[in-house]
């Protein structure tokens, strides 16, 4: 065998296949993964996991505009000593370098370090644990790093081996003997992380761990989805006691400064938030950043999760909030909940009833020479004066106009219901009497209202988006097909 082959990373590897053959090892392994499952699920881009493949458990995530990153973890069932500490971290650092990029993080799981490593384990906690607090020119920052650098020249590392740890190693410890019943833990934290199972019943509860462990013993090194394990839970308790599917939470953020809810799919959109100057990117940015965004995550949705309820949350521009409802429509299936306000939320599926109060809504109809159709939607400010000012600018001067006017405020999710279906008719009937190839929508209004209407305009044409910058002035953003 060749040099090359021995280093090479391989699922054949002898490290890769350890854990098979050592039965106490695999026990407290099995133990880790059990009382974990818990906490990945609660993170809304847990995908999927394997045991036993290149590392004792690895981890698939998926990330809004990143794709699916992976976490690798190597689990200990004893106190790890220098020698083997740093074994791991060659062994981790070689992964990173033959495969780069394959690894997102590496994580080392034990019950304890030996008292040679504790002040690296302090040390790194310490450095870690004020995060984004101090920047990293500071001085401060900078001291404690040298002090932590200089821990790992102590126990025989380098400066190299020092900012990979830094950057891609985690040192998960405390996690408990391995003779610990794991079944407790287990159902300690599906109660923390999912608190809605607090009211089932105790015995109830058992059959969940106990479902599991079976399932996990069956299944080395074969891919375990998201999918599978909630099938597992939720099938092991009645139906009439079974909570309801918690959905799947979308943040959005078009500030450099916004932080991801753990859990959440966070989407970073600050380059499409605008600059104080409400400077845009040009559509095609919109279209392969936003909008590509928004359909890979719908797709991993599909793929993945047990359900198709979402919870809206976080900032973001008008023409996001309309792609958003477009992409997770009411005829594919969704139902999205959106933050209102004061804490109060709304749901696209709390349709009206017979009591329900109308709106009225005033419809004014421009005919014209081209194939496009101008809409214009104004929610208790008109804004067609605007839009005829700039549509010599967007070339779209000769083209009908259909322009929708609500002069008062929508003030239930019912009334936003009965209020979108109104719209809809009145566009479709535009787009099928002027037989246009393209609808180019300019809306004014609350984004709730804007979420409700991309949610249910499944149009028979594409609608290009614009986005106001100034007086008379709008820029086209994404176009929803």
């Amino acid at each position: 065998m060749s040099n090359s082959t021995k280093s090479s990373i391989s699922l054949l590897a002898p490290q890769s296949t350890g854990g098979i053959n050592a039965q106490s090892g695999f026990d407290f392994q099995h133990y880790y993964v059990l009382i974990n499952i818990p906490r990945w699920l609660s993170r809304d881009g847990f995908t999927s996991l394997i045991q036993e493949a290149a590392g004792d458990v690895e981890l698939k995530l998926f990330v809004p505009g990143k794709g699916f990153r992976r976490e690798f973890v190597e689990v200990k069932d004893h106190p790890i000593t220098p020698s083997e500490f740093w074994d791991e971290i060659r062994r981790f650092e070689v992964l990173d370098r033959k495969s780069p990029g394959t690894y997102h993080n590496f994580l080392l799981v034990a019950p304890s370090l030996s008292k040679k490593l504790q002040p690296l384990e302090n040390g790194l906690a310490r450095l870690r644990g004020p995060h984004g607090f101090y920047d990293e020119d500071s001085e401060i920052w900078k001291v404690s790093y040298n002090q932590y650098e200089q821990i790992i020249k102590n126990l025989g590392g380098n400066e190299k081996i020092a900012y990979f740890i830094y950057k891609k190693v985690a040192l998960v410890t405390g996690i408990g003997e391995k003779n610990s019943s794991g079944d407790g833990i287990f159902i300690t934290e599906l109660l923390e992380h999912f608190p809605e199972y607090n009211n089932i019943p105790g015995r109830l509860l058992q059959q969940i761990p106990e479902n599991l462990n079976n399932f996990l013993r069956s299944t080395l090194n074969r891919v375990i989805t998201r999918h599978d394990l909630l099938k597992i839970i939720r099938g092991s308790i009645p139906s009439e006691h079974r909570p309801p599917m918690r959905p799947i939470t979308l943040h959005t953020g078009i500030d450099l400064i916004d932080k991801a809810d753990f859990g959440s799919l966070y989407f970073d959109w600050s380059l499409f938030g605008g600059d104080p100057n409400r400077t845009y990117p040009p559509r095609n940015e919109w279209n392969q950043g936003l909008l590509l965004d928004i359909l890979d995550t719908r797709q991993w949705i599909l793929d993945f999760c047990n359900t198709r309820q979402i919870k809206l949350i976080g900032q973001r521009r008008l023409s996001a909030t309309f792609a958003l409802g477009h992409a997770f429509s009411a005829v594919a299936g969704f139902v999205i909940e959106i933050e209102y306000r004061e804490g109060k939320t709304w749901s696209t599926n709390d349709f009206p009833s017979n009591n329900t109060p109308g709106n009225k809504i005033m419809t004014n109809f421009i005919n014209g020479s081209g194939d496009q159709l101008v809409l214009c939607i104004s929610i208790n400010r008109p804004i067609l004066s605007q839009v005829f000012k700039s549509l010599d600018e967007l070339e779209l001067d000769s083209n009908p106009v259909l322009e929708l006017i609500v002069n008062k405020p929508i003030k239930t999710p019912q009334q936003a219901n009965k209020l979108v279906s109104f719209l809809k008719s009145r566009i479709s009937d535009a787009i099928t009497s002027t037989n246009c190839k393209q609808v180019h929508l300019f809306y004014a209004g609350p984004s709730h209202m804007a979420l409700f209407i991309g949610h249910r305009l499944n149009a028979t044409t594409a609608i290009q988006c614009y986005e106001w910058v100034a007086t008379n002035k709008y820029v086209p953003t994404c176009v929803l097909v």
